[in-house]
């Protein structure tokens, strides 16, 4: 049987059993807080998590942070793309570029979810996913948007782009 899937932010939500639920949703109000998990101590530092859970806390805030910089950057475009002199339907085209690489994103990590969905670090595998997704996205906007032909530098710094892991 399929299960839904709806993607909140950066949060995938499957709806399955009753104990599925209430587990999936803690971990969600733990990314979305930031809070660590009651079960476990949170670690000093990311370098120093040894479980799933500890590894997945920290790479929710890595994802809270792409997803910062993606706004960031998508912001200062549209602000270009405003006071440009760029014809009238490129902020239109650019929202809707924006809106179908959203959709993108969503779809290819809930795939990655699934692809992993008999282990736990499928948890881990949607949230690189999402990371990755949206640092290429972020560095895409500062190439197409931020930049100009000339020497003139450029509106943001070079956001850094995450390298493909195995």
């Amino acid at each position: 049987m399929r299960l839904n899937r709806i993607m909140t932010g950066t949060n995938i939500i499957r709806e399955s059993t009753p104990r599925m639920k209430t587990s999936l949703l803690f971990l969600i109000g733990t990314l979305t807080t930031g809070l660590p998990h009651a079960a476990l101590a949170a670690p000093a530092s990311c370098e120093q998590a040894q479980t799933t859970v500890q590894m997945e806390d920290c790479r929710a805030e890595d994802t809270r942070n792409a997803e910062k910089e993606l706004q960031r950057y998508t912001q200062a475009a549209i602000e270009r793309i405003r006071h440009a002199g760029l014809p009238p339907q490129t902020l239109a085209s650019f929202q809707k570029a924006m809106s179908a690489w959203a959709q993108y994103r969503r779809a290819e990590c809930v795939a990655i979810y699934d692809k992993w969905s008999d282990g736990t670090i499928r948890g881990m595998k949607a949230q690189e996913c999402l990371i990755h997704l949206t640092k290429t996205r972020t560095h895409e906007i500062w190439r197409n948007w931020l930049t100009f032909m000339d020497n003139k530098p450029s509106i943001l710094p070079e956001p850094q782009e995450e390298t493909a892991k195995p």
